[in-house]
Order: structure tokens, then sequence, then C-alpha cells
């Protein structure tokens, strides 16, 4: 049993979105997990302590790389409690820096590519995480960076997934290419006052 954080929900309850019912790994990619209760049948995975930011992120990818499965608490089972030392290394590092957790979900998405294991809610959940992260880089002004983990999204697929959206940021990167339709729907949000 593990517990995900809903941010759907008051105070910050604990429960998850099932994206991929099917698919755990998929659903912990597009809905990264901060554990509340952890049950194992088997002997739980060596935590990588020589990973600093997404240690929790990479133990539950290879947790669910080895054909674990996951079961949804639905309701809250425990409350948040936060350390607030000065020291915490979610306090003195930035968790969400786009560029670093961009070229974390494109070495998973290689890691899965080149081992056969990639299925298409994987495949999807890691572009949606390539292609948000990329939009953040770009509204920054990190255009290089942006370009960079654009490249590992699977354009050729892309308009079969969920989320696209023609006149989104995913269509206009589609539609115009990666040089021109980031940009271009950058500064036509920035022109209606969204960005």
């Amino acid at each position: 049993m593990i517990g995900l954080i809903d941010h759907s929900l008051p105070d910050k309850g604990f429960s998850a979105k099932p994206y991929y019912p099917e698919d755990p790994l998929a659903t912990l990619i597009r809905n990264p997990a901060i554990i509340s209760t952890f049950l194992s049948k088997k002997a739980p995975l060596v935590w990588d302590e020589q990973i600093k930011i997404h240690q929790v992120l990479d133990y539950f990818f290879n947790f669910f790389l080895e054909g674990r499965s996951l079961s949804y608490v639905p309701k809250t089972v425990t409350r948040i409690r936060q350390h607030t030392s000065s020291e915490q290394i979610s306090l003195k590092r930035n968790l969400f820096e786009p560029y670093g957790k961009g070229k974390v979900l494109a070495a998973y998405k290689e890691r899965l590519n080149s081992s056969g294991q990639l299925t298409f809610c994987q495949h999807e959940a890691l572009d949606k995480g390539l292609l948000a992260n990329s939009y953040q880089l770009i509204r920054s002004g990190r255009k290089m960076e942006a370009f960079e983990l654009s490249s590992q999204i699977s354009w050729d697929r892309i308009t079969q997934y969920d989320w696209y959206k023609p006149w989104g940021f995913s269509g206009f990167s589609k539609i115009l290419g990666l040089n021109r339709g980031p940009l271009i729907f950058y500064y036509l949000q920035r022109f209606l006052g969204r960005a």
C-alpha cells in the first residue's frame, strides 16, 4: 500500500488519481509520489543515497520497473508532517527545477525504451512530463534547454495522447515545429495576459 498525495484534496490529504490503473509505473511518472505509507511483500529496494533531489521518484521507478503492483487508497490515511530544519534537502534545493526533472524523465524513457519495456501509457506520461518541463523552461527564458528536452518527446505519436491539444502548447509545438511553435505559443499567451 502506498499513499500518494492528491493536490486537489483539502489539507494535503493522501490518496491518488489512478491515471493508468493497469500501469502503476506510468501513474507514478504522471503523478509523482510522496510517501505516506509503504508496505511491501518482498524485501524493498535499497535507497540510492547518491541521488540528492529525485531520490523518492528514482526509488519508486525502480520498484515498479521490477514488476511490482500498486494498490490505491481512496481516502486520507495520514496527514503531512513537514520538517522545517534549514538543513532539509527539500528546503536547500529546488526539487521542481524543470531542466533537472526533465533530464530524469528523459533518462527513464531511454532506459525503458532500450529494455523493451516502454508501454504506451508510460510513453504518454513521460512525454507529458517532458513537455511540461520544456514549457517551464521557455517561460523562464531558457530556450536551449527547452529545445533539448523537447527533442526527447515522441512527436510522431503525440496526437494519440489524451492530453494533446491542437491549440495548446503541444499542438503549436507539433504543427509549427520545435524552433517556432513553443515560442509562438508562449508569446501569444503573454500577449493574451496568460503567461
